[in-house]
């Protein structure tokens, strides 16, 4: 009953901690990544699996030139990283480039990569 009594402070703490937990609400949602964030954390980190051993790059060279063949070692890191990441980081790329003409082989090449490894890693891996 004591609160009874003194109903103006119990009042007037009760709105502060409304008025505190609301602003910090308010933060937290500020603070949530953007869709376009995201995405590029997304990316970001699919793109970081692929950094040791060059992996990204022989990836690359052999989806855009056809120049080098993906080994072992990467194939087993793109296919830990997932098919969303390595189809992701592909339209990613495509998205950049100027010319849109070369991406149905960058896709099909893609395709390849992918499948060569996911078989290299069916056959090695278990």
């Amino acid at each position: 009953m004591a609160w009874v009594t003194n109903f103006p402070a119990t009042a007037a703490a009760i709105a502060l901690c409304l008025v505190i937990g609301g602003a910090l609400i308010e933060a937290t949602l500020d603070l949530a990544p953007s869709p376009a964030e995201q995405i590029g954390d997304f990316l970001y980190n699919c793109s970081a699996q692929l950094t040791p051993d060059h992996c990204g790059t022989m990836i690359a060279s052999e989806m855009l030139f056809g120049n080098v063949t993906t080994s072992f070692a990467c194939c087993t890191r793109l296919v830990g990283m997932g098919k969303n990441c390595h189809t992701e980081l592909v339209k990613n790329y495509l998205s950049r480039v100027e010319s849109t003409a070369n991406a149905t082989r960058v896709w099909r090449r893609s395709d390849e990569v992918w499948g060569r490894c996911l078989d290299l890693w069916y056959q090695y891996s278990f």
